[in-house]
């Protein structure tokens, strides 16, 4: 066991980092664990218009940079580390991390929403190959093929970033048109080393030696099965879904995963608590996600004052 933290944070979004910053302030010790990049997915929105504070609207990635900052000057502890299962025992919660238990008086469940295709292959490569973030992951891909899944403006923002690495990128969108701005689409029409595949699906995330060795398409207009040679598949695509497997509790999630809280975002599990989308009854929308998270810190504040 590590040393005891007032509350500890699972999930970096918008709703995890306003319980970091609003925790920290009020002098709890805190940590928040982000097993990737920071932000979730706030940093997919271009432009977000309808957050307070900004009339002209904001870019998610900046506003998630914001985050950080205030959360870092308060004293949050930012651990960049997957969490693989939370168990209670003795009144203190076990958070384990990379083979080590991290040990805390309160846990808050933040972690968001993932977007996932639903395809073979996409859980079997995942941190194979497999990614749902060029800004995190691009680099990894330096002088390989790799393929972004999505036509929407984050997808091809994003396969942009990965074309500064990549031999050659493969953007597959689904439409017979990308959904981007006059600006981006100069952009991309400038990068030789992208190539835009209309009107066409990805079936199948193919692999060997566990690592990604490339993707089966087929194309909607002709039924053509085709495939492409990549070593790197990014996925801006398909359903969302709570990031709750990791939580062998499912006392307290509901038939789609999603976690069910009471009063003040309590679980059923005294002293777990959840913020943000991972809610089943969540708006799913930045501003609210921001208000549970504070809602959630003032009263874990006065329920460890309790408790001590």
């Amino acid at each position: 066991m590590t040393d005891v933290y007032d509350v500890i944070i699972v999930g970096g979004g918008p709703a995890g980092l306003t319980a970091a910053i609003y925790c920290a302030r009020s002098g709890l010790k805190t940590a928040l664990f982000e097993g990737r990049q920071p932000g979730g997915q706030l940093n997919t929105i271009v432009n977000l218009e309808n957050y307070p504070g900004f009339p002209e609207g904001i870019n998610g990635l900046s506003l998630t940079e914001k985050f950080m900052e205030q959360a870092a000057k308060f004293g949050a502890e930012v651990l960049y580390q997957n969490v693989d299962g939370i168990t209670k025992d003795g009144g203190l919660f076990a958070v384990a991390s990379g083979g080590v238990d991290y040990s805390g008086k309160t846990v808050i469940i933040a972690t968001g929403l993932s977007q996932h295709l639903g395809i073979p292959g996409e859980e079997e490569y995942l941190g194979k190959g497999v990614s749902y973030c060029a800004t995190c992951d691009a680099p990894l891909y330096r002088g390989l093929d790799a393929a972004i899944v999505g036509g929407g403006a984050y997808a091809v923002e994003e396969g942009l970033k990965l074309a500064s690495f990549a031999k050659k990128v493969y953007i597959i969108s689904t439409g017979k048109s990308l959904k981007i701005s006059d600006d981006l689409r100069a952009a991309v029409n400038k990068k030789e080393n992208i190539t835009v595949i209309y009107s066409t699906k990805v079936a199948k995330i193919a692999g060997e030696f566990s690592l990604v060795t490339g993707i089966k398409t087929i194309d909607l207009i002709t039924k053509a099965e085709n495939e492409i040679k990549v070593e790197g598949v990014f996925i801006y695509l398909g359903k969302r879904v709570p990031d709750t497997k990791f939580i062998d509790d499912e006392s307290i999630k509901d038939s789609k995963g999603y976690i069910s809280v009471g009063e003040n975002y309590m679980t059923s599990t005294d002293g777990l608590f959840a913020v943000g989308d991972v809610r089943g009854s969540s708006p799913k929308q930045v501003a609210t996600a921001v208000g549970d998270a504070a809602t959630c810190a003032i009263f874990i504040k006065k329920y460890l004052v309790t408790k001590d």
